[in-house]
């Protein structure tokens, strides 16, 4: 079935800067991204407070990872970025339009629950500890402590989660974003 499934706009974000960067078009869930359930060609609209709209398209595994190809919804349609996630969904490489890429070692801890570090490494010779303190508040609303190495404290994040772990909206004090579709991902229309 080839749906197109409405997302209500829930207004929300994700954590700032660098760590805003980290949930630009990977879409969360407390551990995963359960990319095991999901269609090749499932894709999902997020619109974030900074005026982007981006559509992340699922274009099956590549090299032993889940792939997801993030490009603009409208204009160009360009590609913004190429991101890998790991067996468990969480994500660990992005390479983004001019070959900037960034690494998460093992993997990127958000929305891992519990306390998890990672280590960020860019194209540009950073390196740098990220660590965070995930909790849930209920099925499917978490609350995101993180810090860094580099820059200290990021703002607390409140998450919610849909369909196959993906973030439904994200928000805290200083950046938000929201889904706003899902197409082709084998869902009823509601």
């Amino acid at each position: 079935m080839n749906s197109i499934v409405k997302v209500a706009p829930i207004v929300v974000t994700t954590l700032t800067a660098i760590f805003a960067l980290f949930a630009t078009g990977t879409s969360i869930r407390a551990g995963e991204i359960r990319f095991w359930e999901m269609p090749k060609g499932c894709s999902w609209t997020e619109k974030y407070s900074n005026g982007n709209e981006w559509v992340n398209t699922f274009v099956g595994k590549r090299n032993g990872a889940f792939r997801v190809v993030t490009r603009n919804k409208v204009g160009s349609r360009e590609r913004i970025s190429t991101t890998d996630y790991n067996e468990s969904g969480l994500m660990t490489r992005r390479v983004w339009a001019g070959n900037k890429w960034e690494s998460f070692e093992p993997h990127s801890c958000f929305g891992v629950v519990g306390k998890c570090t990672y280590t960020y490494r860019n194209a540009d010779g950073e390196e740098f500890e990220i660590s965070s303190k995930t909790s849930a508040l209920g099925n499917s609303v978490f609350r995101v402590d993180a810090s860094s190495s580099k820059t200290g404290k990021f703002p607390v994040d409140t998450v919610r989660t849909t369909h196959f772990g993906l973030q439904l909206s994200s928000e805290n004090a200083n950046f938000s974003s929201t889904m706003t579709e899902l197409r082709s991902c084998n869902l009823p229309i509601s």
